[in-house]
């Protein structure tokens, strides 16, 4: 896949990596579309990532969830912490201390602190969810090359039931996006058309009937 080989070609940036999700609450909005476009119209995932949590290289790449076959969005995306602070932090109070406290009891010392707390406040601020995840089993990559084939297999995936009309028909769909400093958006949308006629012309395979 060569959006997948463009991406490895920037694998350096990732020195540090972590898998984090967004999951909308999907009793504020009327349907999957709408939760779609609301996140994205308003920009919510670059401001979070760039502007408030001051992380330079990051990936997201859409996911429509099949639980009910609604395909309500969900966003998996790549972060490098290795430019953010060290941090003590308390899990069972959730306090942070940029010092060394002098009472180590409870207190864990975190050398990239991104602050979940500070996230969860945000996203429920903004009205998108309740659920965000930082994953640390999948964020124990081999290299930096691992984090992009990791985050990348979204793209390549095809939901089992096909992709929800919704996405099929969106106007103006993204199904990825890399920060600025990851590499220029303009460059990447001719990809990303690609890969959506690819999605349109997919027709999933039907199931075979239990025996």
């Amino acid at each position: 896949m060569k959006l997948r080989k463009r991406f490895l070609d920037k694998a350096e940036f990732f020195k540090d990596a972590k898998v984090y999700t967004i999951t909308v609450f999907r009793d504020w909005f009327k349907s999957p579309e709408e939760a779609y476009s609301y996140v994205m119209d308003k920009k919510f995932i670059s401001r979070l990532l760039t502007k408030e949590m001051k992380v330079r290289y990051w990936i997201w790449v859409l996911e429509a969830q099949e639980e009910n076959g609604e395909g309500w969005p969900h966003w998996h995306i790549l972060i490098d912490v290795s430019s953010l602070p060290p941090m003590w932090y308390k899990k069972e109070t959730k306090e942070t201390n940029k010092k060394r406290p002098s009472n180590l009891n409870g207190w864990i010392y975190i050398p990239h602190f991104f602050d979940l707390n500070k996230v969860h406040r945000l996203l429920r601020k903004w009205k998108i969810g309740e659920q965000c995840k930082l994953s640390e089993s999948e964020g124990k990559f081999k290299n930096p090359k691992h984090a992009i084939n990791y985050i990348t297999k979204y793209l390549i995936k095809t939901p089992e039931r096909g992709f929800p009309e919704w996405m099929l028909n969106h106007p103006r769909l993204r199904v990825y996006q890399p920060s600025y400093d990851v590499g220029s958006q303009r460059v990447e949308e001719t990809k990303e058309k690609q890969l959506l006629s690819q999605w349109k012309e997919y027709i999933p395979p039907p199931k075979e009937k239990a025996a």
